[in-house]
């Protein structure tokens, strides 16, 4: 979320907010709060559907709106469900589901079954820096019709990130270069 947000704000020069529900992960607060203030961003925490209510009214300026939610296993139907009811006071949303490159085929079409339950409009792909093999690209083209929106490909901010077009995934398809 940082790299997208500092896309946005850095290229795009548009006013970004930032709403965190990662509570769970140690250090995922901070970690966001740095590049928060780095980009000079206003974050909110939010652990319940009506903080997250307060939050989106505090960041009614922003141009957009970025969210990170708790990364949850798939096959955890009830942390699921609480994810989907905190994001359901949001009118206007779209979704993007986030998986790594290094994900096993089965567990790919799992991970895409499973998050119907929360609804998704997108994918990004990331860790593409982590394999040799990316076959998830196809994979998740096969198992899902959704887009994918995003490709990363390391750490550095924003650097690590770009938009996925036909060129960039056919590269990593048929001549896994990494970019």
């Amino acid at each position: 979320i940082a790299k997208i947000a500092a896309k946005h704000t850095l290229e795009h020069r548009i006013k970004v907010g930032l709403i965190t529900m990662d509570t769970y992960r140690i250090g995922a607060v901070e970690q966001l709060k740095t590049y928060a203030d780095i980009l000079n961003l206003p974050l909110e925490v939010v652990t319940s559907k009506e903080e997250m209510e307060q939050a989106l009214e505090k960041l009614k300026d922003c141009d957009l709106v970025l969210i990170d939610s708790t990364g949850r296993s798939s096959q955890m139907k009830d942390q699921l469900l609480e994810t989907k009811e905190n994001l359901s006071v949001i009118d206007q949303k779209h979704n993007i589901l986030v998986m790594s490159a290094t994900t096993r085929c089965m567990d790919v079409k799992l991970i895409l079954d499973n998050y119907k339950l929360i609804g998704y409009d997108s994918i990004i792909l990331t860790k593409l820096d982590e394999t040799q093999c990316y076959g998830s690209i196809l994979n998740v083209n096969h198992y899902s019709d959704k887009p994918l929106c995003y490709l990363t490909t390391g750490q550095i901010v924003p650097e690590d990130i770009k938009e996925a077009t036909m060129e960039n995934l056919l590269e990593y398809i048929f001549m896994g270069v990494s970019a």
